[in-house]
C-alpha cells in the first residue's frame, strides 16, 4: 500500500527545503526575511516540529524577501515549491539592487533641485527686502535720485 497521494510536507520540511535550496542556515534565513531577536523563535519552533505548519506571518516574510517561493507551498507544503515565472534569489536581488540604484539617483537629483530652489528663494528674499525698503522710503516721502534708481535696477 502506498501513501504517495498524501505527500504534503510539514512546516519543518518546508523550511529545510528552503535552507537547502538557498544553501543557507536558519540564522541566515531569519536575517534575510527580517526576523530578529525573540521573533526568530517562531521559525525555530517550526524547524523543531513544535509548530506543524509555517505560520502565515513567516510565510509572508519569506515570500516578501524571496518571491520565487509559492505562498501555497509555504503554507501547506503542497504543490510546486517555486513559482517558475519569477527568477531565482540572485535575479530578484539584482533587480532590487538596480531599483535601489535608481532610487538613489532620483534622491540625489531631488537634493540638487532642492539646493537650486533654496538659492532661488534666497535671491527672491533679497529682492523682496530691497523692494520693501524702497517702498518704506517712498511712504516716508523720500525722493529717489537718478543714481539711486539706476543702482537699484
Amino acid at each position: 500500500m502506498s501513501f504517495a497521494l498524501f505527500n504534503i510536507m510539514e512546516g519543518k520540511d518546508v523550511i529545510n527545503a528552503i535552507l537547502a535550496h538557498e544553501c543557507i542556515n536558519a540564522a541566515q534565513l531569519c536575517q534575510q526575511i527580517g526576523l530578529v531577536g525573540s521573533k526568530t523563535q517562531a521559525l525555530y519552533d517550526t524547524l523543531r516540529g513544535k509548530t506543524q505548519k509555517v505560520s502565515p506571518r513567516i510565510a509572508n516574510l519569506i515570500r516578501a524577501a524571496k518571491p520565487m517561493y509559492r505562498l501555497e507551498w509555504l503554507l501547506t507544503g503542497d504543490g510546486d515549491m517555486l513559482d517558475e515565472s519569477i527568477g531565482s534569489t540572485a535575479t530578484v536581488l539584482r533587480d532590487k539592487q538596480a531599483e535601489q540604484v535608481d532610487s538613489l539617483t532620483i534622491i540625489n537629483h531631488l537634493i540638487n533641485i532642492n539646493a537650486q530652489k533654496d538659492e532661488e528663494i534666497r535671491e527672491l528674499r533679497k529682492a523682496y527686502e530691497h523692494l520693501a525698503s524702497a517702498f518704506e522710503k517712498l511712504v516716508n516721502g523720500h525722493m529717489f535720485s537718478e543714481n539711486e534708481i539706476k543702482k537699484s535696477i
